[in-house]
This record gives structure tokens, sequence and C-alpha cells, in this order.
């Protein structure tokens, strides 16, 4: 056999065959596209996605390092600055915090920060430069705008502050400034090393334990390895003890909800890149083994004069190059557009949190992995036709047609339009079984849709986080911000006075350490010893845990209540009425953590101190304000607990005059109205934060839109696969099939009986893949639900088909046109024109 080794020859031959194949050429450009698109939007809107919210988190927190250890001594600082495995490192020291009048409603630290540490606060000058003299200072442009400074450098910054146990006013030459950001709700101002030092006391683990947190350093750590963290985590607590001192070791919010339970979906995407895969390979498969198979007499005639089995396969390849130089750059494009639109929706995902500043990634990388992916699809869907024009025997490959096979012995029975179809199913299975599979997909993807809609009960979660029409609080994400007495009298009073309120819940919070009776004691060693025996937290949370227990005082609450809190009180056991509440000594205490019950029951009585005055209570019963009413964060323990008293007893002792939060009812149809009074009555007013049930149920439904946006979007991207992988596969059965079915026409069968026959074929592939997707689907579908939607705790799983049979009209349509289509366009020639043809 003389071997054909010449390149231009097999570019010649490839290039001649797409000329001969353009309808296949533009199906095939497309599937590439529609690939490439997929992938490019998926990796987009991915990327974009974990970029958004990370920087969303490093805003919120003003952390953008990887482990940050706060409250150090400068001993510690210096230990754990010596860990080898540090890649890089900045910190800061805590000087004050600044007490000018026009900086009271926003809480601004004053620090020393080295330039890692200014960045890791998201607080580095972007005009000028970090402190270099004693007295210069850099600060944001939010406290220059407080002060009335205005934003040039060398300009005089004014501050007041107390170190060392006596109030300092200073100024300051201003060496740089950056753009402010409102969402934290503290502000930086960064001094000079020098003069931090110089005014500064020594911390020590004593008093940064009391609370004075006055000369403490704070340590921003970045390693190599972001998947390690917790391993880091670890090893520094090994090593230096950090969980024994005063100190605090975390991993950044950005990070830790990275890899967390609730972090970075890495499973969907996978799961997304795999499907994407998946239906770019079935018509991508199925485009080129039907134009092989079409083809398959010049491939045979081809290896009869002497080309190889790989040269085949080169032209093959080539083709599918060729087309992919196609529409890989076009789908690239076209991908990144909707990957870009997408990240808004994907930005819901937080329901009650503020939606993330929208950063679309430009990422070579993208692109790049994008071109792999579809290019590794192309490659893996065209190896089997590859693997037939290589073996192809050139007698076998004049003779072939399609489902050519064996005879099989005939058996006697009645032949109806039904049972040929399912004969020539049955002949060409494989090529059946890619076509059902890929009608299957989108069908078990719109069952997914709408049991996902139906599941959601935002009810649920909207009862969870506001019950009442509106909020308003002076606690914000971050507690050492927080202004738990916002609301004063005055600012009750001017919205008490608006007309369309029903009524105000009013909570107080002021903080203290109880000390636990002899039998309250008891019960914390038992709730202990409970916890630790269902493994509840580690061992190195109970060491913590029962250093409190040793100590016999628990961080409490002593929160005051009006009658319009107390009427939306949970209570544990037998409930109570306001005037049993207010009608003598009485108080009502939380449950614990977890469901270990409480540390004390109705007849107990109980000992409370609020600014230093004592008075004892009987406790009338176990019970709670709704959750957006209560003390919004972590007590740094699992066992605090809250004490509600009477509004009038609360602020008798001494509570904070000014309320934490307050619950608002509007009277019926006055919501929005109320709900714009409000905007505008709280625009001056920055230390105050409102939450809306309107609001709530605008994010609820952005949330679902979420889901519906990217599975209806991919649904009708595969079922456009679907339809095409069954286009193409009736075409090549008319074609191939067009001598026998003029045949049968020839001896006597009409065409209104060829149709039905070929109509019935197209309608055994839409009802095989709606039965596959309602039968095996639901399974499946309970398990993708599970790790998607699922996991709201508002989602309930309530599995339907019900839309998939809705849309039999459409697929019976379907399944009788495109049959049709072809039949017709193969019936302009006559029947003895079609027999004619070799």
């Amino acid at each position: 056999m003389v071997l054909v080794n010449s390149r231009k020859t097999i570019w010649l031959l490839t290039r001649r065959f797409l000329k001969i194949n353009r309808g296949r050429n533009i199906i095939a450009v497309l599937a590439v596209i529609m690939t490439a698109v997929m992938f490019t939007a998926s990796f987009t809107a991915a990327v974009s996605a974990l970029r958004s919210t990370m920087n969303q988190e490093m805003r919120t927190s003003m952390d953008s390092s990887q482990i940050s250890v706060q409250d150090l001594t400068e001993e510690q600082f210096r230990q754990i600055s010596q860990y080898d495995k540090i890649k890089e490192m900045g910190y800061t020291i805590f000087l004050s915090v600044a007490e000018n009048e026009e900086l009271q409603t926003i809480s601004t630290e004053i620090r020393y920060a080295d330039e890692n540490g200014a960045r890791s606060y998201q607080c580095l000058p972007t005009q000028g430069t970090l402190p270099q003299g004693e007295k210069e200072a850099a600060v944001s442009t939010i406290v220059l705008d407080l002060l009335g400074v205005p934003h040039e450098i060398g300009s005089t910054v004014t501050l007041t502050y107390s170190a060392s146990g006596k109030q300092i006013t200073e100024d300051f030459r201003l060496s740089g400034f950056w753009e402010g950001d409102p969402l934290p709700r503290g502000q930086m101002v960064w001094i000079s090393r020098d003069y931090c030092l110089a005014h500064m006391k020594t911390a020590t683990e004593e008093s940064i334990a009391m609370g004075d947190f006055e000369g403490d350093y704070n340590l921003s750590l970045w390693f190599d390895n972001i998947f390690k963290l917790n391993q880091y985590k670890e090893e520094i607590e090994e090593l230096y003890h950090v969980s024994d001192t005063p100190a605090r070791m975390d991993i950044p919010p950005a990070y830790d909800r990275l890899f967390g339970e609730d972090g970075f979906p890495f499973a969907t995407v996978g799961a997304v890149v795999f499907l994407v895969f998946l239906s770019g390979y079935l018509i991508i498969y199925n485009v080129f083994q039907i134009s092989v198979k079409n083809d398959i007499r010049a491939y045979g005639l081809l290896k009869n004069i002497g080309t190889t089995g790989r040269q085949l396969k080169g032209i093959v390849r080539r083709q599918a190059l060729l087309l992919s130089g196609i529409g890989i750059p076009i789908g690239l494009l076209l991908g990144w557009l909707a990957g870009r639109a997408m990240v808004p929706y994907l930005l819901e995902s937080d329901l009650g949190a503020e939606s993330p500043e929208v950063l679309v990634s430009t990422s070579p990388w993208i692109f790049l992995t994008a071109v792999l992916f579809s290019l590794a699809t192309v490659y893996i869907a065209c190896m089997r036709p590859c693997h037939i024009v290589a073996k192809v025997s050139p007698v076998e490959a004049v003779r072939m047609t399609e489902g050519s096979a064996r005879n099989r012995e005939r058996k006697g029975h009645k032949v109806t339009p039904g049972i040929m179809a399912l004969e020539n199913m049955k002949r060409t299975w494989k090529k059946s079984v890619l076509v059902v599979f890929s009608l299957t997909l989108p069908i078990f993807l719109l069952n997914c849709i709408y049991t996902i809609q139906k599941g959601f009960d935002f009810d649920i979660y909207i009862d969870t986080y506001i019950s009442s029409d509106f909020k308003i609080t002076g606690s914000g994400t971050m507690a050492q911000y927080a202004d738990l007495n916002a609301l004063t009298p005055e600012i009750l009073g001017d919205i008490r006075s608006q007309e369309g309120i029903e009524s105000l819940a009013c909570v107080y919070d002021t903080e203290e350490l109880h000390l636990l009776s002899e039998k309250e004691y008891k019960i914390l060693e038992n709730m202990m010893d409970l916890a630790e025996k269902e493994e509840i937290y580690d061992s190195t949370w109970a060491q913590e845990e029962r250093k409190r227990l040793e100590s016999r005082q628990i961080p409490s609450h002593v929160l005051g209540i009006n009658q319009a809190a107390f009427e939306k009180m949970e209570f544990l056991d037998s409930s109570c009425t306001w005037q049993e509440f207010t009608q003598g000594d009485y108080v009502i205490v939380s449950a614990s953590t977890d469901g270990f019950g409480g540390y004390s029951e109705p007849g107990d009585r109980i000992a409370l101190e609020i600014e230093g005055q004592k008075r004892e209570f009987q406790v009338l019963g176990v019970g709670a304000v709704p959750y957006d009413l209560e003390y919004p964060f972590g007590a740094g323990t699992y066992y605090d607990v809250s004490f509600y008293l009477p509004e009038e007893t609360y602020l008798q002792m001494g509570g904070n005059p000014g309320a934490m939060t307050v619950g608002i009812e509007a009277e019926e149809g006055e919501e929005k109205a109320l709900g714009k009074w409000l905007e505008d009555y709280l625009t001056d007013k920055p230390q105050l934060l409102m939450d809306s049930r309107m609001e709530l149920e605008q994010q609820c439904s952005q949330f679902a839109g979420k889901y519906m946006l990217i599975l209806g979007l991919l649904c009708g991207v595969l079922f456009v696969i679907g339809v095409l992988n069954f286009f193409n596969t009736s075409a090549v059965s008319v074609i191939s099939r067009k001598k026998e079915l003029s045949l049968l026409e020839a001896v006597g069968m009409t065409r209104k009986q060829v149709l039905r026959m070929l109509c019935t074929e197209g309608g055994i592939y839409f009802l095989a893949a709606l039965g596959l997707a309602d039968t095996a689907g639901i399974p499946l579908m309970r398990a993708v639900i599970a790790k998607t939607a699922g996991r709201s705790f508002f989602f309930t799983y309530h599995p339907s088909i019900a839309v998939s049979l809705l849309a039999i009209p459409i697929l019976a349509l379907i399944a009788w046109g495109v049959p049709r289509y072809h039949y017709r366009k193969m019936c302009r020639e006559t029947v003895v024109e079609r027999i004619r043809e070799e």
C-alpha cells in the first residue's frame, strides 16, 4: 500500500469535505458556539460572583488577610510573626478612639499601621503616603468631610482622644488620604509608629481581658496555599496557645465563607460544567457521527487508494479544529456577555444582606479555561467518529447504509407504522439512546425549575427575619461598631408622632456579667457535660467554657421591652399576660442555646444588676422576643442568657435610655407611605439602619429569580441542543433511507402511512425522554435540589412533573413537524428518481 504523507493533500481534502458539508458545518459551528458560550458564561459568572462576594466580605469586615490574630501583646506579636509558613504579614497597633464631637456618629479608631496592615484594612492611602513624621496622620475622606478638612495633603487634622488615662487634643499634618467606604461602620486614622509608641501604654493580657485594648497589636497574615488555612491556624494554636490568652485568631469572613458550610458552591459549579460538557459532547458527537456515516463511502475510497487510518483521523480532526476556530471566538464573546448579565442575579443568594458591588472579571484565565474545555469537548466528541473512519474497510464502506446489520430470521407479525418505527430505531439504537438522553436533560431541568419555584416558602423566611413591617436599629454587621442605644427618646418620639403607625415594639439593652447562683451553677455544669458528650463543640472551646464556669460569671443581656414587644414574645412552656408582667418584680428568662433548657424556671428568684443597681426578681416565664428584636451578636459562649424586664422597670434601674431596636407596625394600606417617610427621616442619621418587610419580599423574588434565570437559560440551551440532535437524526434517517422509503411507496404504501411511521418514530423519542425524566429523574432531582436550593431552611421539597406534562403539546408538535419537513423535502423528487439514485 502506498503511504500518503502529504500535509497539503490532507488539508486539501479537509477543505473539500468542509465544502460539500455546508449544512453540517453550520450546525457544528452553532454547537461549538453554544458549548463555548456555556463554558465562558459559567466561568465568568462563577469567578465574578466569587470575586464580588469576597470583596464585599473584605469591605464589611475591613479585613483582606487570610488569618487575623487580634488583641495581642507585643511579646505575643513577635512570637507569632516568627511562624515559618507566613508568606506575608502586616500589623497595626491600637492607640485610642477619636472623641471629636463631629465623629460621634461613627467609630473612628486611631492606630499605627505598616503598609501591609493598612492594605489588609482596605485603608491604604491613594493620595499621599502613610505617616512618616511624628505628628502626621492619614485618614479617609469620610473622616475629612465630617471634620470639615479639605482633601489636600498638608491640611491640619485635629483629633481628640484618651490615652494613658488622660484626654489629648492634637493637631496632625495630613500625609495621605483615601476614598472612604461607607459599608463598614468604622473608620481608621493612621498615625506614625513613633507617635503611637510615645503616647500609648503597654498592653498586657490582664488589661486586654478587662476590655482595655490600648497598646494591643493586630496581626494580618497571608500564606501560599489558601486551601490550608485551617491547618495553618491549628499549627499556630499548637505553637503559641492563642486560645489560652485574651487574643482572638480567626479566618476572616472572605476566606472563611469561601470554604465553609455555606461557602462558595464549588460542587454546583462542577456539576454545571459537567452538564455543559455533556450537552456539548452530545450534539458535536452526533453531528460528526452523522457526517462521517454520510461520507463513509468517500473515506472508504480514500483508504482504498492508500490513505492511512491515521490520515483519515487527521481529516476529521482538522474539520473539527477549523469549525472550532470559527465557533469558539464567537462563543467566548457571547459567553462573557451572558456571564456578565448573570452575575447580579447570582449575588442575590444572601437574603437580607446588602447586595455586593458587582465586579465582573475579565481574567484571561477565564477565556483560556473556556477555550481548553471547549476544545477538549470537541476532541472527545470526535474520538468515536475518528475511530470509525480509521477502522473502516474499503469494501464495507462502499456497501454501507445506515443500520446495516446481519439478516435476522423473519417472524410473521402484523406490520404497522408503529412497529416499523420501532424496528428502525432498533437498527440505530446507539444513536437513538443519545437523542433520547439529550432530550431528557431539558425536561429534567424543567421539572427542577418548577419544583424549586413551588418549594420556596418565603413567608417562613420573612417571619423569621422580621416580625414587624419595619425594623430600625443601631446595630450593624459587627459588634465593635454597633450603637446599641442609638434610638434616643427624641427619635422614638418623632417616629411615634408620625401618622400611619399602629404600634412600636421597643427593645433596650444593657450588657452585664451575671453572677451564677448555686442552682444556676449546677445547671450550667450539667449543660456543659451534655454538650461535650454530644460533641457540640471542640476541646479548645470546651476549655474556654469551663473557665467561665469556674469564674461563676456568664455574659448576659438585660433587655427592657414595652407592651408591643412583649406581645411578640414566644414562651417555652406557659405564657403570661402583660398585666401580670408589670404588676410585680417579675423577669422573663431566655432558654439556652441548642435546646439544653434554661437556667431558671417560673418561681425562681434572680438577682440582677444594672449600672451598679441591684434588685431581686421572680421568674415569671421562659421565653424570647423574635429573632430580629434580639441582641444581634454572639457573646463568645454557648451559654449566655437574656433577662427581659418591663420598659419602665428597666429605665428606673438605670438602663440605657436609647433603644437598641424598634419594630414598627404600619396601619393597613399605609406601608409604602410610612416606608418613604422613614427613609427620608433616616437620611441624616447614618448610625441607624432600617429593614422592611417590603424589601424582604423583593429580595425573595430576586432570590427565586436567580434560580429561574440560570436553570431557565440552561434548560433553553439544552432544549435547543436536544432538538438539533433530533433534527439531525431525523434528517439522516430520511436521507439514508431514501431508497427504502421510495420502495415502500412503490409497492403500495401511501405517503400518509410513511409520514405516520416517521412521526411515530419522532414521538417515541420524545415519549421515551419524557418517561425517563419523569421516573428515573425524580430521585436524581432530589439529590440535585438538596445541594442547591434545598439548603435553604425555608425550602420544602415537593417533587412535581406537572410542568413536563404541560410541555407535551410542544414536544408533540416538534415530533410531528420535523420528520414531516424532511420527508416533504425528499418528496420533491419523484419515486423513480429516488430509486435510481446510487
